[in-house]
């Protein structure tokens, strides 16, 4: 299909807006993330939208957008993966050098073994570290299921979006360790996930 010219604009806008940043200082690399999710976040607005189209089209409940509030944790950690396949994302990811390593370095980043340890998951409120979901994350991100890396990458990248525009995550060097290989895997997903919506054929 052919998107909205506004909403291709969107899009364009903000990633151009994402290249301007320099990852080396941090409240740029801050913004840097923030950027692309503001395309990440239209992006997959749209893909529940799209999927709703289809779903209504082929007369099937999968994917319909039944009540009043928009699935957004959802969409943007399982409809893209519905649209886009884990297969075909995962070939994507693990089969170009630049992500391959942005995914060994998130792999090593949230691993207990790691003497520089993150948490990923914090309570919403408090902040507190929650364990049980961290190791769950962890081993789906080691997994040899396609299904389940898929999953973690896209849970991952939704996580460290809550904490950092829930104030869970401070302006400080260290984070650029954790933002820069997500912002690479993010970039990626962007383009993909464009591009799959613009040649889908339901309007």
């Amino acid at each position: 299909m052919t998107l909205n010219p506004e909403f291709s604009s969107l899009c364009q806008r903000w990633r151009e807006k994402a290249q301007r940043y320099d990852v080396e200082d941090t409240h740029q690399l801050f913004d840097k993330f923030f950027s692309l999710y503001v395309a990440y976040n239209a992006l997959y607005a749209e893909t529940a939208a799209y999927l709703h189209r289809k779903a209504s089209s082929e007369g099937k409940e999968e994917h319909k957008l039944e009540d009043d509030s928009f699935p957004d944790k959802k969409a943007a950690t399982k409809y893209v993966l519905d649209l886009l396949t884990s297969r075909k994302l995962m070939q994507s990811l693990e089969g170009t050098e630049a992500t391959k390593q942005a995914i060994d370095q998130l792999k090593t980043l949230i691993s207990k073994q790691n003497s520089l340890h993150f948490w990923i998951c914090l309570d919403p409120v408090f902040g507190e570290p929650q364990e049980d979901k961290d190791e769950e994350l962890i081993k789906m991100l080691n997994s040899s299921s396609t299904d389940e890396r898929a999953r973690a990458i896209l849970q991952l990248i939704y996580q460290v979006r809550c904490n950092m525009f829930h104030g869970r995550k401070s302006v400080s060097p260290v984070q650029k360790q954790l933002l820069i290989p997500l912002t690479i895997l993010l970039e990626k997903i962007i383009d993909k996930l464009y591009k799959k919506l613009e040649s889908s054929s339901y309007i």
